[in-house]
């Protein structure tokens, strides 16, 4: 923006200025002069500098795409592996045109009669009736979702069925593609980068699609973080560059579904959503979309279960899988193949009965006094989930958590989601699973306790022992009080919106810092010269220790990190004044990756810590040197280090949602049997396939899951166990293997 670099080279001539200024005076120290001057040449030449990387970095938008399509396909390699998707077994994707709820008229999907609205993809051809009602696997699925014209495609199925999982394969089909050996430069801008994301969150009454989904891939991804990068993310989908496959449109509201519908109609870009059979059919007697492709995923097929549970099976086949197998190809309609005509049970067969040195024969299953129905076989693989976890294997070395810990937290955490209405575990949230209250008083005094003991040892070397006591005691009430206060804040996702240093310390906030630094400390000795500040003024050492904590003041207020100092003498221009020039940090100084949990918990329990501590340092080596020079070095060691531990307490700790949530996992630990380290094991859940990430937040592995543990939590027996509850088979969920 024009206005803002002029500002800047105004500023950077009045620095200029000034330093002249004390030069002729002769107002700064012997030789500083120089290096004053060479400090603000080469800052002058680094801001002109950065201000052509930044124009550089305005790439076109094949650019932008091409750094997504990397981010998104490291993102869905690791959870496609996670997931147990990247390598065999798998069950083949079969689908087949809906017959619940299809437009009458394919006409405007297919693009006949000048209907068309999007183009085939390069090297794909157009998707027409017969191509739709033939169906097939995942092959000829991308080719519907590349060939459509209308660009509308819905994913459906029964619970279980394996929509997450299709769409998962779908979207790095779509990536492979665009990477393909054909594919050139020409024809992969015209190829869009699919991204994936969870309808949960959205109200379309609230925020049209395209600004909805450029703020959760701000979230998501690094590349988009600030207004520069939304505002990319938002041209990328006004230009049709991006393709959004969307989850979950039978989990959300059931009143905004067809709003939700409604909404997406006019968007500019390829729509996948995904979404169980019988909600697609009521939302869409409500909102018709005649322009929409409805798709539904087969049961699994004998065949083909027979076909994964037999990989890699020793020869001959185990007597035990012989018999199930014979079972599936001569009862392809009995309790067995019934049970297992979805994607979730067959994998679960494979993960409960893979270890043969453990006792459990899946020959069981054919046990009709214990199995008489195919909810019965479903419930008990749905029992057994936790033990083939948690349990320990033979020739393995045992799992961190024991079975009962990890069944004793998952159930915990189903019974919390299941209340919800959104079942997702945003774990900044679990502050609010414990004492609030008590949280924010602990939190405080422990703080005002540490703070006054340090500052009783640490200012007896600065004042007189009535105000030691004094100041010891006001400052720990003022920790306390303000963590106390504060802390009920910390909540709020996002305090400091980034995952790294080079967003707190941004290339372009180095040469403000060095103009800081350069044009402070003369300032300050002009202003003393002048007999501002008495005829007994502060020498230049300690203006220029000042100077240098000021100057790492402006480096955080100009990267992403100024709420760290809001508040502190270190801090003033924090506030929204210096926003235009902190979103002026474009993303071509940060790396091009999506955010986990455990990226975003790190973030906040490890970068924030440090940044407390450092501008505490800061604050400390402002008061320390004023309190030397009146008091002489000891004084100043002093009085430094105890106004350094406040301040970092307050900067480090106040809002923190890592370190309060932090303390509710240690409460839970103590209350609920849970593990001390709950986000490990969450992590650990994930690696095991019994969680998912999505975005920062966490999931179970598949609704059916979250409600047979949240039920099992809710019931439990004279004994004290828990009861075993049964699994409905209409129940809802997503499917995901």
């Amino acid at each position: 923006m024009p206005s803002l670099r002029i500002a800047r080279y105004v500023i950077w001539l009045s620095m200029l200025a000034a330093i002249a200024t004390n030069v002729v005076s002769g107002g700064i120290p012997p030789g500083y002069e120089y290096a004053a001057l060479a400090i603000l040449i080469v800052t002058g030449f680094a801001m002109t500098r950065l201000e052509s990387r930044k124009a550089a970095a305005e790439q076109t938008l094949d650019d932008w795409a091409d750094r997504l399509a990397t981010a998104v396909k490291k993102q869905w390699a690791r959870e496609a592996e996670l997931r147990r998707l990247a390598a065999p077994p798998l069950l083949p994707v079969r689908w087949q045109l809906s017959t619940r709820r299809v437009a009458k008229r394919l006409k405007s999907v297919v693009g006949t009669q000048g209907w068309e609205r999007f183009a085939p993809l390069p090297g794909l051809p157009p998707a027409t009736q017969e191509t739709l009602t033939t169906g097939g696997g995942l092959t000829e699925l991308h080719a519907v979702y590349g060939g459509l014209a209308s660009g509308r495609l819905i994913l459906t199925g029964n619970a279980a069925a394996g929509k997450t999982s299709t769409a998962v394969l779908l979207l790095r089909e779509a990536l492979r593609y665009r990477e393909s050996v054909g594919v050139g430069p020409e024809q992969r801008r015209r190829i869009p980068v699919p991204v994936m994301l969870d309808l949960s969150d959205w109200n379309p009454n609230d925020e049209d699609p395209t600004q909805w989904i450029a703020g959760r891939l701000a979230r998501q991804y690094t590349i988009f973080r600030g207004r520069s990068g939304r505002t990319r993310a938002e041209d990328l989908l006004r230009d049709g560059r991006l393709a959004v496959l969307l989850d979950g449109l039978d989990e959300v509201k059931k009143s905004l579904r067809p709003v939700i519908l409604s909404a997406l109609r006019s968007a500019n870009f390829r729509i996948v959503l995904i979404s169980r059979s019988y909600e697609t059919s009521t939302t869409l007697q409500k909102a018709p979309q005649g322009s929409t492709a409805v798709i539904e995923i087969k049961d699994v097929d004998p065949s083909d279960a027979v076909t994964y549970l037999l990989h890699d099976r020793p020869e001959p086949v185990p007597a035990a899988w012989a018999a199930v197998v014979a079972n599936l190809d001569g009862e392809p309609a009995g309790t067995l193949a019934t049970a297992l005509s979805n994607p979730l049970f067959v994998s679960l067969v494979n993960e409960v009965y893979d270890d043969p040195d453990d006792g459990r024969r899946v020959d069981e299953l054919l046990d009709r006094d214990r199995f008489p129905t195919p909810l019965a076989i479903q419930r008990h693989l749905l029992d057994q989930v936790t033990h083939s976890a948690y349990g320990h294997r033979p020739r393995q070395p045992p799992p961190r958590y024991s079975v009962q810990t990890a069944e004793r937290t998952l159930r915990l955490l189903a019974e919390r989601l299941d209340r919800q209405e959104d079942k997702s575990l945003e774990w900044w949230t679990l502050p609010s699973w414990v004492a609030f209250r008590r949280t924010a008083l602990v939190a405080g005094i422990a703080a005002g306790v540490l703070q006054a003991s340090a500052a009783f040892f640490l200012l007896k070397y600065a004042m007189e022992p009535g105000w030691v006591v004094f100041n010891a005691i006001a400052s720990g009430l003022a920790a306390c009080l303000y963590l106390s206060s504060m802390i009920t804040k910390s909540g709020e996702h996002g305090a400091v919106a980034s995952a790294g240093w080079r967003d707190i310390f941004p290339l372009r906030a180095i040469p403000v810092g060095l103009a800081v630094w350069s044009a402070s400390g003369p300032l300050a000795v002009a202003v003393t010269r002048a007999g501002v500040l008495g005829v007994d003024p502060p020498p230049p050492w300690v203006l220029y220790s000042g100077a240098l904590a000021l100057t790492f003041g402006a480096i955080l207020i100009t990267g992403r990190g100024y709420e760290m100092v809001s508040g502190t003498i270190i801090g003033l221009g924090s506030g929204s004044s210096f926003a235009p020039l902190r979103e002026g940090n474009g993303p071509a100084e940060i790396e091009s990756r999506s955010l986990g949990p455990r990226d975003v918990w790190r973030h906040h329990i490890g970068l924030r810590l440090v940044l407390g501590i450092m501008v505490g340092l800061a604050v400390g080596l402002i008061t320390g040197a004023s309190a030397g020079w009146v008091g002489g070095v000891r004084a100043g060691l002093g009085t430094g280090a105890c106004f350094a531990l406040l301040t970092a307490l307050m900067a480090a700790l106040a809002r923190n949602v890592g370190v309060v949530t932090a303390y509710a996992m240690v409460e839970l630990a103590l209350t609920r049997g849970t593990p001390l380290r709950l986000m490990a094991f969450l992590e650990d859940a994930r690696r095991r396939n019994i969680l998912r990430a999505v975005g920062p937040v966490y999931q179970f592995r598949h609704h059916l899951l979250l409600e047979h543990f949240a039920r099992a939590g809710r019931g439990t027996s004279k004994s004290g166990r828990f009861e075993v509850s049964a699994v409905p088979p209409s129940s809802a969920g997503r499917g995901s293997v």
